[in-house]
C-alpha cells in the first residue's frame, strides 16, 4: 500500500507527460462530480476510498488510492482508508469463501 502511495506520488511530480494526464483527470473529475454515484462517493469522504477498496469487484488498492488521489486527501486518511478496505474486503472473501465451502461439503454428503 505504501509502495502504491509512492508510485502514484513520484509518477505524477516526476513525469511531465503524467501531469497531462493529470489535467485531463481534473477535468474528467468535474465531469463525473456532477454524476450521482460520484458525488454520493466524494461526500463519503475517506469512507469512498474504503469503500471501492473494500467491495469485491468494485476497485481494489489501486482504485481506492487513485480516488483518494483525486479526492485530495492527506497521507494518513489514505492509508487509513484504504488499510481499512483492504481488511474488510478480505474478511468479505473470507466468509464468502467458507459458505461456498460449506455448501459444497453438504452437496457431497447427500
Amino acid at each position: 500500500m505504501i509502495l502504491v502511495d509512492r508510485i502514484f506520488v513520484w509518477s505524477l511530480d516526476k513525469l511531465p507527460w503524467l501531469q497531462k494526464l493529470r489535467k485531463k483527470s481534473e477535468r474528467f473529475q468535474e465531469r463525473m462530480g456532477q454524476r450521482k454515484i460520484s458525488v454520493a462517493l466524494i461526500r463519503l469522504g475517506w469512507l469512498g476510498p474504503l469503500t471501492i477498496t473494500a467491495l469485491p469487484f468494485a476497485g481494489g488498492v489501486w482504485s481506492g488510492m487513485a480516488l483518494s488521489r483525486l479526492m485530495s486527501l492527506s497521507h494518513q486518511k489514505t492509508f487509513l482508508a484504504v488499510g481499512l478496505g483492504v481488511l474488510i474486503g478480505c474478511l468479505i472473501f473470507a466468509l464468502a469463501s467458507m459458505g461456498v465451502l460449506n455448501f459444497i461439503e453438504l452437496s457431497t454428503e447427500h
